[in-house]
């Protein structure tokens, strides 16, 4: 959805009584469901809300349903990743335009004691992750280290991701949505202002399919940001296929956790063995195979 086109959207400005203790943000974006809090190790003041953002995009028409098992999914994984494999180019089925309104949950953290906030950093999560991939844990809140510099950040889940809205995960769920969605968000932030103090500089921070995604939004819109960093993202396509391989993804509605069991089994989620973790994140032996920060699950699609 283009700027102009929401821009008549009602300003949305938090002024209740419960969100005294978080600096007042005004903004453009249609937001709901405000909850005030502070960062893992409690150095932010956060905002966490539901932002309703309408967008379309020309997707892809996939020529496949969501697999009915583990081992079709673990099939379509091998042909994905098959030298000379022509799974790709049979599953494009042309252009697809689609267009909604979603739900999408957001975090606006920002220092304690706001005194001028000119740079917002936008963060954008991994596959498999959600928000929580920012903010952690005390002693591992990427959220916390910003604010202590200074810095104000913007972390949200991805549509399809956490406890954003998850529509159809093969035909609306895709990169193109992904960066229409955060050029509408973007436009929304450039416009805001937390505390009184306007936002002046928007950095895209990302991590994996995040920093993938942030280059998307560049390549489309190259105004929407004043700096970028990234992370887990290389100038090589050599490791995908066995990256890939080594996430051991299963069908999220299968997680023995049952936290995702009524999603459409197009939403995929890593495997939930040891295994898995460490041949994707972990240098063995500089981890702690006990450690509770070995464990983490959300949903993802491919």
């Amino acid at each position: 959805m283009h700027f102009a086109a929401y821009r008549a959207l009602e300003l949305a400005t938090f002024t209740s009584a419960a969100l005294a203790a978080c600096p007042k943000l005004s903004t453009p974006l249609k937001v709901s469901q405000l909850i005030d809090g502070t960062s893992a190790g409690g150095k932010a003041a956060c905002v966490r809300s539901k932002i309703s953002v309408s967008a379309s995009a020309n997707n892809t028409k996939l020529l496949f349903k969501s697999p009915s098992s583990q081992q079709e999914l673990t099939q379509m994984t091998v042909d994905m990743a098959t030298v000379g494999s022509d799974y790709l180019t049979r599953i494009f089925g042309g252009p697809n335009k689609v267009s909604g309104t979603f739900q999408i949950y957001a975090e606006l953290c920002v220092p304690k004691l706001v005194d001028n906030i000119e740079t917002l950093l936008f963060l954008n999560h991994g596959g498999t992750l959600d928000h929580s991939y920012w903010d952690f844990a005390p002693g591992y809140s990427f959220v916390d280290a910003a604010v202590e510099a200074g810095y104000a950040t913007f972390n949200y889940d991805r549509l399809g991701y956490g406890l954003s809205d998850h529509p159809d995960p093969n035909q609306v769920v895709q990169r193109a949505l992904h960066v229409e969605i955060a050029h509408v968000l973007l436009q929304g932030l450039r416009v805001s202002s937390v505390g009184g103090k306007s936002i002046k500089k928007i950095v895209g921070v990302g991590h994996s399919a995040g920093s993938a995604l942030i280059l998307g939004v560049v390549g489309k819109y190259p105004l929407d940001f004043d700096g970028l960093v990234f992370s887990g993202i290389s100038g090589s396509i050599e490791g995908v296929a066995s990256s890939q391989i080594s996430f051991n993804l299963i069908p999220a509605a299968l997680d023995p956790s049952g936290r995702f069991k009524d999603l459409d089994k197009g939403y995929l989620t890593q495997g939930s063995v040891a295994q898995d973790f460490q041949f994707s994140f972990y240098h063995y032996p500089e981890f702690d195979p006990k450690s509770k920060f070995n464990t983490f699950s959300t949903t993802w699609v491919i």
